[in-house]
């Protein structure tokens, strides 16, 4: 591989991300933690969350993407306002991508069954090429080969969502800063520059109660970045007895995946998605992809009690406590004697 071959290849990756809205890395977990994708849910649930997930896509075609993150969110003033911290590295062949994240949210209770949520992310994304990866069939390019390249970018997100009742809709804006990076080749001092497109996250979600046994909570998410064809994505998770969990996810002409999970102890969570390779065009050569998530809650900062279901989504858990409310008003009303 020449040296204008390598800038060709990484040009092209480039624009390869852009068009397939791929700057942000593709995660299937986010029906468990919200936060990844909306800085307004940071500490929603009420209780302190630690979730590590690993995602290993196309499996069988080298240099395929890989992606670690780690997420950590919790509620401060009362459940009033949230706190979070996100970390990610995210590697395609000879490019990586390692991000860091603070967060901040805030809760307004509008009424009994109303609730707005806003929330604001700074960070940076360390974007590194990583020459020294390159198998090269001219070996006289080792010294091209040994000078790695990176570059430090600042970022930022925002987001907003409002719920009523077992309904919820959140929007975000990834990337909002649009940063631009510059990487210079030391050999021969030819330069290749990108630029963050800023994205922007519609997430619909719904919370219905099947029976004491039983819940079942429906997704849409569309993925848009500027200039291009959204991206839509729906799921529904089924949840059984506050311990396990089956999820099914399809990308609109892209990938169907599945995933099956349980609680220990109200505390721990294990989760597994397999996607099939057969919805696009890389399911000749792909055996598929694979994502891996740990979740761990801890004690409450209200100290309530820790159910199950919130793993997944709180949704009902405003639903319920406004028919607390109604009941207490109800009961607080004068009784009228029946004649």
């Amino acid at each position: 591989m020449t040296k204008r071959n390598i800038l060709a290849f990484i040009l092209i990756f480039c624009v390869y991300s852009v068009c397939n809205a791929q700057q942000l890395p593709t995660i299937n977990h986010y029906f468990l933690n919200t936060y990844i994708v909306n800085p307004a849910y940071a500490g929603i649930s009420g209780y302190t969350d630690v979730m590590f997930l690993y995602r290993k896509q196309w499996v069988g075609i080298p240099g395929a993407p890989e992606t670690n993150l780690l997420s950590l969110d919790w509620p401060i003033k009362s459940d009033k306002a949230g706190l979070g911290l996100q970390f990610s590295n995210d590697r395609t062949n000879v490019i990586s991508r390692t991000s860091g994240y603070g967060s901040f949210s805030y809760k307004v209770k509008i009424s009994t069954f109303q609730r707005l949520y806003f929330g604001v992310s700074l960070g940076f994304i360390n974007t590194n090429i990583d020459f020294d990866r390159i198998r090269a069939k001219d070996l006289t390019e080792s010294t091209l080969l040994a000078y790695p390249d990176q570059s430090m970018l600042a970022d930022g997100s925002a987001g907003i969502a409002y719920q009523f009742k077992s309904f919820r809709v959140g929007l975000s804006a990834m990337q909002l800063f649009q940063s631009s990076a510059s990487f210079a080749n030391k050999y021969d001092n030819k330069q290749l520059s990108y630029g963050l497109v800023r994205h922007y996250l519609l997430l619909l979600e719904y919370a219905y109660e099947i029976n004491d046994k039983f819940r079942l909570y429906p997704m849409l998410l569309v993925k848009s970045a500027q200039g291009l064809y959204p991206q839509i994505e729906t799921n529904a998770t089924l949840y059984y007895i506050k311990s396990y969990w089956l999820n099914a996810n399809y990308r609109i002409h892209n990938s169907l995946s599945f995933t099956f999970g349980f609680v220990i102890d109200k505390r721990f969570a294990v989760g597994y998605t397999y996607e099939l390779p057969s919805f696009n065009k890389l399911g000749g050569i792909s055996s598929g992809s694979h994502e891996f998530m740990l979740k761990f809650r801890f004690v409450s900062a209200t100290g309530r009690a820790k159910t199950g279901y919130e793993f997944i989504d709180n949704s009902i858990k405003y639903f319920e406590e406004g028919n607390s409310e109604q009941d207490k008003i109800k009961d607080a009303l004068p009784k009228k004697d029946k004649p």
